[in-house]
């Protein structure tokens, strides 16, 4: 009798779905006031949810910077629940002006916002501080640092700078270390590539290590960095797999088949725009591969790993709600997206 009502209330569920998500998405699309304020009241869910329930990931195992901002948490909390939301606030605006700056939609549109904290909240993931957060906010720095063509600084400057970005994120979280991968792919393909750019992004990711071994030592902390690094644990999503319920794996092949989908979609989409677009396109794109790495390289368990994909499918989905050759497999799957991950 369970299953029966079970399997009855999702009859019904995909039976009215397509017609109520076209009708959704076209008044989402429509009207950008609408979603401004569905925008606000997510972030205003967002902040509820950082300063009541979110409390940090143990740091056993995690990179010695994480460690030191789990144990101000444990002093001020309040104040780091502030740093948190500010840094949450400051990762919209990024977002935003990252997906209007590239011009992935021909008009002024707030759904990659929407689609960003919608992510973070149905999979419940500002009920935990993870070191993956803090990544997810580099990760938009490094984007931005590599798709904005209007900002008029010498590429250099650029790379340096997003290799000190990535080496500080790398002491917070091990994941970030795939971003460098981002970094050359991105060199390679601009036009204005030139050899010894990969030396000036490693003079960067060295740059912080070097002041770091310099600190701790001077300062005789330098055998505690070697505990740290001992205990450096690796491949958690390996080594905790027998932990995952049904659930969880149904969510990752759902997350990985939509994904898949909506690759796919846009790519024939892009195919037919100009050179600057499919750039910036395909650096979505391999995003995506990174940081789907990045959840097997951590040392943070699933599920709180997958708020590696917020980013990039964010953007994606904000791409896809913008193709006007509406199909209804597309709406139904990023409403489903968002319950599998709410449940």
């Amino acid at each position: 009798g369970f299953f029966c009502v079970i399997s009855h209330d999702f009859t019904i569920f995909f039976v009215f779905l397509p017609a109520v998500s076209k009708r959704m998405f076209y008044a989402l699309n429509k009207y950008q006031n609408l979603q401004l304020v569905l925008a606000l009241l997510l972030f205003a869910w967002s902040a509820y949810t950082v300063f009541v329930q979110m409390t940090p990931f143990p740091p056993e195992g995690q990179p010695v910077l994480y460690q030191a901002i789990y144990s101000l948490w444990g002093h001020a909390p309040v104040l780091c629940k502030s740093i948190v939301l500010f840094l949450l606030l400051f990762s919209v605006l990024l977002l935003q002006h990252i997906f209007l700056t590239n011009k992935f939609s021909d008009n002024r549109t707030f759904l990659p916002v929407v689609f960003f904290l919608l992510f973070l909240n149905a999979g419940h993931f500002l009920q935990h501080l993870t070191p993956a957060f803090f990544t997810m906010l580099v990760t938009l720095l490094v984007l931005l640092i590599n798709t904005n063509q209007e900002n008029g600084r010498p590429v250099k400057n650029k790379v340096f700078f997003s290799g000190v970005l990535i080496s500080v994120a790398a002491l917070v979280d091990l994941g970030a270390l795939w971003l460098i991968l981002f970094m050359v792919f991105a060199l390679l393909t601009d036009k204005n590539y030139r050899p010894k750019d990969i030396l000036v992004l490693l003079s960067g990711i060295l740059m912080v290590i070097i002041y770091l071994v310099s600190y701790y030592y001077l300062t005789d902390s330098w055998p505690s960095v070697q505990n740290s690094l001992r205990q450096l644990t690796f491949f958690a999503f390996f080594t905790h797999i027998s932990d995952l319920a049904v659930l969880d794996w149904v969510l990752i092949g759902f997350l990985l088949l939509s994904g898949f989908y909506v690759i796919a979609v846009l790519k024939i989409h892009y195919d037919t725009k100009l050179i600057v677009l499919r750039k910036h396109y395909m650096l979505v794109v391999f995003l995506c591969f990174l940081m789907s790495l990045s959840i097997l390289l951590t040392a943070t368990t699933m599920p709180h790993t997958l708020i590696y994909w917020v980013v990039p499918f964010s953007l994606l989905d904000g791409m896809l709600a913008q193709l006007k050759m509406r199909r209804y497999l597309n709406d139904i799957l990023i409403i489903a997206v968002f319950v599998l991950l709410w449940f």
